[in-house]
């Protein structure tokens, strides 16, 4: 405890280098010379954020800006994965995120295609310390989805990946193989013109059996031998068990549910048991109870990626199964019970990796015969249940079940480099939680929070690992009943820095990723003298570097504003008042908007698909460098004022937009398969979740985020459906795409449910046609707009609220009309071509 908050000397925090020379004695390259500490030592953090935006606002919120939380955390470099950031939200988020921090350089690979927008990668370094970057360094179609950046330092670079995930069907296993192929293949070119690599990030599997809780790991039956009394039973055991799980059949317990379980004769009296279950997707049933070998078959565009000449990939050898499955296989097939203990030491002496068989063998390949060492592994083999993933939606980070996929590898000259540092953390260091027995967090943490009250542990040991993960029970999990991860504090938001600056893991709270950054320490002096050679010139051109820098390509909001945007950002308030209320509470199209962010305390831009509000009304405020009110003048003493200019002014030259929403989506899709629950309470179900809900089952006060428990109390007879397969609801969603764009060609598409449309050339043709009379025009009433019963005739007209201090015979007020009038056929046309009900609003 007394460790905490204090940072070590190199002599306390680093083992002795190979080297004797000391930091001076030798020439610091530009990457050492920035580092955080200065003792020349370099700190790289590697980190799956599953979201930048919503990591970086919590960031930004405790911290001011991501630069002051790297410095805090000592941090040199750092890796980013699934950044899901495209290139214009970079530009517009650019403050938010962090790209153009003081002191620092970022570099971003991109995903091209929105459909590919849950990838993306980022590293962010101190400034002066990279040479160049390269964004597409696979080059092919792998680069379109953003999973690669390799960034040079000099004598060594960085290669930044985010590896496929091949599912948990492995229908993407060909593609995740096709990437670490061309992956090791560009790290290989790299070595061939004499550097160093680094290869960080998520690799999406698991390279251990160390690297999951020992229950979820595989064993293979023919590696089983006498030596202990368990392994010798199941060898003479092994053809009953054999025939019994050969029996298996896969039952689909509701239709509706879209769930299976997996059932298998008992060996003995021949009746089916039901020994697991319920999975949520058919292939998962299938995968679960089998000694078979299984296989990933390949299409022939996949042949020549993967680099293999047969058409198939080994997803697991036969006499393969889980450690968990064959406990309950024993249990209840087999009819014999043996003790945890025995397992456990069963899964310690033959566990291997759970992961694809083809995958693992990459891995292997890697570290033997490419010679890159896996850092982590290398310094801590001992180490348990040091985990980097959890699955949020079941709180499994209070249980510690979790995984090790993310890693940092070096190549082996840098291993003599690497040092500890501060060690693992202790959780125990923190003060507890004693108020842990509260319905929110699961029994199995309860219980050994309870253990660990007792005394204190070895660093490496399993206890201190889950501690760890919590902060000692100070992060409180997702509570059951839904909504999400509850707001902390900046006391418990500050729990994530431990101690110096080490070689490990960096828990971070819960909510800003289900991933925890993973770190290595480089020693100084030697090292120094390894990165002081000669410089070899930068791998990566000019252009290419600039392709992984989009946010430098436009202007600035400094370059924007001018001399006055020091003051803005300063004061962003100043800002605000420029605009009027009317048209402030009016900059969004749909629900996104600009807003003053009060717990940062700056300008904040919240994603928008579309900012031609924002560029019409800073093109009126702001035409020439020097800023000008609406009204054309200048700003004295470069203060922005308040503009007198009315919301009929700005609306003037407003295009058409209309934003049309699908009515709780999900649900309507499960409707349309299966017609017998219409108008009857349905909710889906994502995880242990309900993520929405009909408007049948909403009148029992069904909420979106309720966990299932709730939702049965509120309303017993609910119809839950499985929503973890989205390819029905992106079928549906195409349909409604396609009906829109015989509208308009300009139409955006945000998410599955949500579609932007500029009308601007439909309302202007029918306004050619019909004439400008706001009367004739659409004929509607003063009344706001509610879906009308299809069979009531009156109520198929609609109409807007008048904005305040709009002349009724405006031209714009003739544009709404028409606008409106387009978009209730338009949302007739979905709702008699794909059998959606929809809700739309106009701009």
């Amino acid at each position: 405890q007394k460790d905490v908050g204090r940072t070590l000397s190199m002599s306390e925090a680093h083992e002795p280098a190979s080297s004797g020379c000391s930091v001076d004695s030798v020439l610091l390259p530009d990457v050492l010379k920035k580092s955080a500490v200065d003792d020349g030592s370099l700190l790289i953090a590697s980190w799956n954020v599953a979201s930048w935006a919503k990591s970086a606002r919590l960031i930004n919120r405790f911290h001011g800006n991501v630069g002051a939380w790297l410095d805090r955390h000592g941090i040199d470099v750092l890796c980013i994965q699934e950044t899901k950031v495209q290139e214009d939200t970079l530009i517009q988020l650019q403050a938010i995120l962090g790209a153009s921090l003081d002191g620092w350089d970022s570099f971003w690979a991109c995903p091209l295609k929105k459909q590919n927008a849950i990838a993306g990668v980022a590293t962010f370094a101190r400034k002066g310390c990279v040479h160049g970057a390269d964004a597409s360094p696979l080059g092919s179609v792998l680069d379109e989805e953003a999973r690669c950046l390799v960034t040079d330092h000099g004598a060594f670079v960085i290669v930044n990946v985010y590896v496929p995930n091949p599912g948990q069907d492995r229908r993407r296993l060909p593609h995740a193989m096709c990437f670490l192929n061309r992956l090791r293949a560009h790290i290989q070119a790299l070595r061939d013109q004499g550097r160093v690599v680094m290869l960080v990030g998520d690799l999406n599997l698991i390279a251990r059996a160390s690297d999951v809780p020992w229950r979820e790991c595989n064993i293979c039956l023919d590696h089983l031998t006498n030596e202990s009394e368990l392994g010798g039973w199941l060898a003479g055991n092994r053809q009953a068990l054999e025939d019994s799980l050969r029996s298996k059949s896969i039952v689909e317990t509701a239709a509706a549910t879209q769930q299976w379980k997996v059932r298998c004769r008992r060996v003995g009296d021949g009746l089916f048991v039901d020994v697991g279950g319920p999975y949520t997707s058919e292939s998962r049933a299938t995968d679960a109870f089998s000694l078979e070998a299984r296989k990933a078959r390949l299409s022939s565009e996949d042949l020549d990626d993967v680099g293999k000449a047969c058409g198939e990939l080994l997803v697991r050898p036969a006499g393969t199964i889980r450690i968990d499955e064959l406990m309950v296989a024993c249990s209840k097939l087999l009819m014999r019970e043996w003790p945890e203990e025995c397992w456990r030491q069963l899964s310690n002496t033959y566990g291997v990796s759970r992961s694809p068989s083809v995958m693992s063998s990459w891995f292997q390949a890697l570290t033997s015969c490419d010679g890159m060492i896996d850092s982590f592994a290398s310094l801590y083999p001992e180490a348990q249940g040091r985990f980097t993933i959890w699955d949020q939606y079941t709180n499994e980070r209070f249980t510690n079940t979790g995984a090790r996929i993310d890693y940092i590898l070096v190549d082996q000259c840098l291993q003599k480099y690497m040092c500890k540092g501060h060690g693992l953390q202790r959780g125990s260091c923190w003060p507890p939680n004693r108020d842990v027995a509260g319905k929110d967090f699961p029994p199995g943490f309860v219980h050994l929070h309870r253990q660990s009250l007792l005394g204190e542990g070895c660093a490496e040991s399993g206890r201190e690992a889950l501690l760890s993960t919590t902060a000692h029970g100070n992060w409180t999990p997702v509570p059951y009943t839904g909504k999400g991860i509850k707001d902390m504090s900046a006391e418990k938001d500050a729990m994530q820095f431990y101690g110096s600056r080490s070689t490990g893991m960096l828990y971070t709270p819960p909510a800003y990723s289900d991933h925890i950054p993973v770190t290595l320490l480089l020693s100084a002096a030697a090292f120094c003298q390894e990165l002081a050679k000669e410089n070899k010139g930068s791998l990566c051109s000019s252009s290419q570097t600039a392709h992984a820098q989009p946010h430098l390509k436009l202007r600035t909001l400094e370059k924007f504003f001018g001399k006055t945007s020091a003051q803005a950002q300063a004061n962003p308030s100043s800002f605000m008042q420029a605009i009027p209320q009317s048209s402030r509470d009016d900059l969004s199209i749909g629900s996104s908007k600009w807003g003053f962010d009060d717990a940062c305390q700056q300008l904040s831009v919240k994603p928008s698909p579309s900012v031609q509000r924002l560029n019409l009304l800073t093109s009126q405020m702001i035409p020439d460098a020097a800023p000008k009110t609406l009204e054309g003048q200048s700003l004295a003493s470069g203060e922005l004022s308040r503009a007198s200019a009315s919301s009929v002014e700005l609306l003037g030259s407003t295009r058409c937009i209309a934003a049309v929403d699908m009515d709780c989506f999900y649900a309507q899709c499960e409707e349309l398969r299966h017609p017998e629950l219409k108008g009857r309470p349905l909710g889906v179900q994502q995880k242990m979740l309900v993520i929405t809900s009909n408007y049948a089952a909403r009148a029992f006060g069904i909420q979106k985020g309720d966990s299932i428990r709730v939702v049965k109390e509120k309303c017993p007879h609910i119809t839950i459906c499985n929503g973890e397969d989205l390819s029905f609801y992106t079928e549906v969603s195409q349909r409604v795409f396609d009906v829109a764009a015989r509208w308009t060609a300009k139409v955006e598409k945000l998410g599955l449910d949500e579609l932007f449309l500029d009308l601007t050339d439909v309302v202007a043709e029918r306004l050619a046609v019909e004439g400008t009379d706001a009367k004739a025009v659409g004929g509607l009433p003063d009344a706001t707009f509610i879906y009308p019963d299809p069979d009531c005739a009156d109520e198929r007209r609609s109409c807007l609220k008048s904005c305040p201090g709009l002349a009724e015979d405006h031209p714009c007020w003739t544009k709404l009309r028409v606008t409106a009038a387009v978009c209730i056929e338009i949302r007739d046309d979905i709702l008699r071509e794909v059998g959606l009900t929809s809700s739309a609003g106009i701009s």
